[in-house]
């Protein structure tokens, strides 16, 4: 007789883990992952709200940054340490393209003389002459073949 309680034990064990098993397998998610196509598209799906979300919400984080750093000039110590590092990028600036930066509180602006002294230390890539054949490589950066 302790035999078949035993038996009898195990089988309603047994029962009970076959009625869990059917109860997760009738959850929603396991019903949307039966299917490869629904898995794939429910994974495309999640992908594109992820990516969304991601690049809307870095746009606004973005622009309230830009938005709070374009009020630092009201905050005068700030203001003037980075009106100072605009100044220095822009005379760097115009010292790096060859423009003469002109003195006074306008930023810097080019004048002819320096835009052809700067054209002629970098000229064009397609200003190079066309080759004996009429096809102009300037543009690309190749030279025509010497005439033998």
């Amino acid at each position: 007789m302790a035999e078949n309680d035993r038996y009898s034990d195990i089988a309603d064990e047994i029962d009970g883990l076959r009625a869990e098993v059917a109860k997760l397998n009738g959850h929603r998610y396991i019903r949307l992952h039966d299917n490869l196509w629904k898995l794939g598209l429910f994974q495309l799906f999640r992908g594109l709200a992820f990516g969304l979300g991601s690049v809307l919400g870095a746009t606004f984080l973005v622009s309230v940054a830009a938005y709070l750093l374009a009020q630092i000039d009201f905050i005068p110590i700030i203001g003037d340490w980075a009106a100072d590092i605009a100044r220095e990028i822009d005379a760097d600036n115009a010292e790096s393209y060859g423009i003469a930066e002109e003195t006074g509180e306008e930023p810097a602006s080019a004048d002819e003389t320096d835009d052809e002294a700067a054209a002629e230390e970098n000229p064009s890539p397609g200003g190079q002459p066309a080759g004996d054949d009429g096809i102009d490589r300037g543009d690309f950066g190749i030279t025509a073949p010497d005439a033998e």
